[in-house]
């Protein structure tokens, strides 16, 4: 069995490869301000719109300006200052808790960061120096292949197992099939990723990686100095200094936790080649490593034990690191290797998997990135059940909208559905609508096929849209999709 990578595209690059053209001077690209969110309001400066249409003019003084930013090693305190404001995690909250803090940076120094990022990021695809798990905000990349890789070993291990039983029944054998394609999952959420990383450890990470130099300076001109305005009723105009973590909203930060966290791969990789019980799942031949999308961790194992010394593995490393696990929102989960949810449940109880002395908490569903996972039900009508319930909420908005903007026009009220609720009720559909368009194919064709509860969310809201009663048939909505509006 290979111990390398089927998703690495690249070996890793050494610190003497990797000087290169990302430690040269700042060379702002007018491109890169189509990066840059306008959605939320920066500090007062340089606004989006107004910036855009004169990048052209102003890039030239720009590049001097970060190359300035640089040479000093510092930002300006207008241009260093981020605002935070809380946004409320529930409807009615009660707590502090209750609210989640948001820091919105001023736009030159999304720029500025924009700028860094895209310098490092091309090289670092190229040295292949990011984990071959990480699916993160990296170029050509995305949560969908992430949702695939995991989809396809699951299939593969269910497959696995109906190929067991099977032989089983056919040689006429009752012994029970033990741990043959079973699947185990623990989805770790790190506790307040970004604002848990010590930035020392951080600069010396990317140091060993090769990163250092100009670029490395560059970037510490950003953390020198990270003041925070707070924008709270009765607290307005009242600052202190970050002094841990990353920038919140800032289009680097990302990109610096995958560096800091990359050589977690090649801790578990290396386990496994000197022949520590991981268990790690083979895809095309080759071991599967920890899958990851920025700090959302995925550990993968056909055996509870070999998930449990992986979750050991991560207790070690998050110690040295400064990292912490959120124990109530990580999941431990048989993903394939039972017939029924109660005994998958069963199964993860009697494992008993621990991290840091303490127990996981053990579930038959977990939505993975946006898309729900099931202990027994394929993930065509586990996944498209949860996307409709999602897609209620985008429908609900998308009504909100039309009536407080009066839109009528057929054209314009199709474009927002596609915007708000299309969009919606499809994510990550290339993923698991083959398995529910399956799923369909094996129902009895007698009487009719009910359609999934995607499909019917889909159908009640362009009832709505449509102006036709919700019981009216399907063909009658369809002999209207192509009705002039005039």
């Amino acid at each position: 069995m290979k111990h390398g990578s089927s998703l690495r595209r690249s070996g890793r690059a050494t610190a003497n490869e990797t000087r290169g053209s990302h430690a040269q001077p700042a060379a702002y690209q007018p491109r890169q301000l189509g990066h840059i969110s306008t959605a939320r309001a920066a500090p007062p400066g340089l606004a989006p719109w107004l910036l855009k249409p004169a990048s052209q003019h102003l890039a030239p003084l720009l590049a001097a300006e970060f190359n300035a930013w640089r040479r000093v090693g510092c930002l300006p305190p207008a241009d260093a200052l981020s605002a935070i404001a809380l946004v409320p995690k529930i409807a009615t909250p009660t707590q502090p808790s209750d609210f989640r803090g948001i820091a919105v940076g001023a736009l030159p120094a999304k720029l500025y960061a924009s700028v860094l990022e895209s310098r490092v990021s091309e090289h670092v695809e190229a040295a292949g120096v990011h984990a071959a798990g990480q699916f993160g905000f990296r170029r050509g990349r995305s949560a969908e292949q992430v949702v695939l890789v995991l989809r396809t070993v699951v299939d593969s291990c269910r497959r696995r197992r109906r190929q067991h039983l099977q032989q089983q029944e056919r040689r006429q054998q009752r012994q029970h099939s033990g741990g043959t394609g079973q699947l185990w999952a623990a989805f770790v959420d790190f506790q307040q990723a970004y604002d848990r990383v010590p930035r020392t450890q951080l600069w010396e990470q990317l140091e060993r990686l090769g990163y250092g130099g100009e670029w490395l300076r560059a970037v510490r001109a950003l953390y020198a100095a990270v003041p925070m305005a707070v924008s709270v009723p009765g607290l307005e105009g009242q600052t202190f200094s970050s002094t841990q973590g990353l920038k919140q909203g800032c289009p680097l930060s990302p990109t610096l936790f995958a560096l800091y966290i990359a050589d977690f791969e090649d801790r578990v990789m290396a386990a496994a080649r000197r022949g520590e019980q991981l268990d790690l799942p083979v895809l095309a031949g080759e071991l599967l490593p920890p899958l990851l999308y920025a700090d959302d961790m995925a550990l993968l194992a056909t055996s509870a034990a070999g998930l449990q010394r992986q979750l050991q593995l991560l207790e070690e490393y998050c110690a040295e690191r400064g990292l912490a696990v959120n124990l109530r929102k990580t999941k431990a989960m048989l993903l394939s290797g039972a017939e029924t949810t109660e005994a998958a449940s069963q199964l993860v109880r009697r494992a008993r998997l621990l991290y840091a002395g303490q127990r996981l908490e053990g579930t038959d569903s977990f939505k993975y990135l946006g898309v729900l996972f099931h202990s027994t039900q394929p993930i065509g009508e586990s996944a498209a059940g949860a996307r409709a319930a999602v897609a209620r909420f985008a429908a609900a908005a998308f009504e909100g909208r039309c009536a407080e903007l009066g839109l009528e026009a057929a054209r314009l009220l199709l474009l927002l559905y596609h915007s708000l609720v299309d969009s919606t009720l499809s994510y990550c559909a290339a993923v698991w609508a083959p398995g529910l368009a399956c799923t369909a194919a094996r129902r009895p064709i007698s009487g009719g096929s009910a359609p999934s509860a995607a499909e019917q969310q889909h159908h009640r809201t362009l009832r709505r849209l449509l102006g036709l009663p919700q019981r009216a048939p399907i063909a009658t909505k369809a002999s209207c999709r192509y009705t002039s509006p005039g």
